[in-house]
């Protein structure tokens, strides 16, 4: 059966709603680099057809579900237009240290929730002046409780401190994640240049623990470089991509897997079509 008959037939058999499968199709479309409209016309069931001749190998990495991050210095966006454009999911800053907040995460926070994009919040760690606890407690609060829809918390570690070592600014780190996860009851992600790996961490394999979400810069067909066996769950791969809903560019982002398992990690109702 080709995948435009399968779709019929799950539609027909009330296994999936339009709502679901126009959000599938917006993302291949988006994926594919083909015109972002949510229907299967001649153009999308021809580069359905041909993806579906590699069913059951790893996908192809412009399958992978497009998002962004942004903070305060990204003004005038259109979640709607972002979302309709194929955009999966959005990370927005919430705080950075021990004491500050950006002054635009409620706003846009509430504004990719009311466009129903799957969305989640990072803090920008400063390990060179406080105590992990208390960047912890800073974050949560000000983020608040997390709910369907929602990614785990993120951490984004890119700042050094010179009186650490490596194996300190591993601890530090570890002990912020540890405080995060029982604080909000989500084990978080953290962000990690490769530059930084492989400098300021020295390459280190103790952090594995935790879900890696990589900067790593390179063109969106090529995967990451190897970090020691750490699976990677998002990746940056630009700061410089364009996106219908923003003039300027954007951070933008891939997630390793699927639109379902993006899904699931955000806790929303999966699927019927997977």
């Amino acid at each position: 059966m080709n995948p435009v008959d399968y779709l019929k037939r799950e539609l027909d058999a009330g296994r999936v709603r339009w709502d679901q499968l126009t959000e599938l199709v917006r993302v291949f479309q988006a994926a594919q680099g083909l015109t972002v409209d949510g229907k299967l016309g001649p153009i999308s069931r021809r580069r359905l057809d041909e993806v579906a001749e590699d069913f059951g190998q790893e996908p192809p990495v412009a399958s992978w579900p497009l998002g962004v991050d942004v903070s305060h210095h990204k003004r005038g966006l259109n979640w709607a237009q972002l979302r309709a454009s194929g955009i999966a999911f959005v990370y927005i800053k919430a705080t950075e240290g021990r004491t500050y907040t950006d002054p635009r995460f409620a706003l846009h926070w509430r504004n990719a929730g009311a466009v129903e994009l799957i969305r989640g919040a990072y803090h920008y760690l400063r390990p060179d002046n406080n105590a992990p606890e208390a960047e912890a407690e800073n974050f949560i609060d000000v983020m608040g409780p997390l709910g369907a829809g929602d990614l785990p918390p993120a951490g984004d570690l890119e700042v050094s401190n010179p009186r650490m070592g490596a194996d300190e600014l591993v601890d530090w780190t570890n002990k912020w994640c540890e405080c995060v996860q029982a604080l909000c009851g989500r084990s978080p992600i953290l962000y990690v240049p490769g530059y930084y790996w492989r400098g300021q961490l020295r390459r280190t394999t103790a952090l594995q623990r935790w879900r890696l979400w990589v900067a790593d810069l390179r063109s969106s067909e090529n995967e990451p470089g190897d970090f020691a066996g750490w699976d990677w769950l998002f990746w940056q791969f630009s700061h410089r991509e364009r996106h219908p809903g923003y003039r300027g560019q954007l951070d933008t982002n891939r997630f390793h897997g699927s639109l379902a398992q993006l899904r699931e990690l955000a806790r929303l109702e999966e699927p019927a079509l997977v």
